[in-house]
């Protein structure tokens, strides 16, 4: 998570049963999150992160992505293991009708915002077919049980945001704090499944607010 967590997240953290946050620098008034840490690095299983890296040193994501894959190199997890940390490289280059001017101040270019299915993986592309190409090639690897769809959200990208920021998506999970047998020890029965599809009408909506901003 990024240091820029307000204080009552600490609460929300608590009851969820959390047992370790690995901290990592955010960085103010750069862009409309102040780097929401699912554009930068996500757990793909127990121990395993992918992070993104920019290797544009000409702005400011070029540090931070540097800054958030460092620290996760050195984190470890709630038992004490070093984490294996794999790496995304956010595109060269978007697609000339974004690449410019206003549409571009913004865009932001990370094949970590995406969406996990029960049995797919929906990330997005950005029209670099070496970098789009090696970001489906290491989500195939890194989730071997589902299949791996890229598509074109850039009216989203061009508001701030990717595929993760528009479903919200939550693990199903059922609390029953009487059945310590069916739990994870801390009393809260969990399910690895989640939601079976994204929110498409999220996408749309947010695809044509994109598309009106722009215009």
């Amino acid at each position: 998570m990024e240091r820029l967590l307000q204080q009552h997240s600490f609460a929300q953290i608590a009851n969820n049963s959390i047992e370790k946050v690995i901290w990592t620098d955010g960085i103010i008034g750069k862009d409309i999150t102040d780097a929401h840490i699912d554009f930068y690095a996500r757990f793909t299983s127990p121990g395993v992160v992918v992070a993104a890296r920019e290797n544009d040193n000409t702005i400011y994501d070029y540090q931070v992505t540097r800054q958030v894959i460092a620290d996760l190199q050195q984190a470890t997890d709630a038992k004490g293991r070093r984490l294996t940390v794999h790496i995304l490289d956010n595109p060269e280059t978007i697609r000339p009708e974004w690449s410019s001017g206003a549409a571009a101040a913004g865009f932001a270019a990370s094949y970590i915002n995406y969406y996990v299915g029960n049995k797919v993986v929906v990330a997005q592309n950005f029209g670099d077919s070496l970098t789009d190409a090696a970001a489906v090639a290491k989500l195939q690897e890194l989730y071997p049980g589902r299949t791996v769809e890229s598509l074109n959200v850039d009216p989203i990208a061009f508001g701030g945001g990717g595929i993760h920021c528009s479903t919200q998506q939550q693990p199903v999970g059922i609390t029953d704090l009487s059945s310590p047998g069916n739990s994870d020890g801390a009393g809260v029965s969990r399910s690895p499944k989640q939601t079976s599809m994204p929110h498409l009408f999220l996408l749309v909506f947010c695809g044509l607010f994109g598309i009106i901003k722009y215009l």
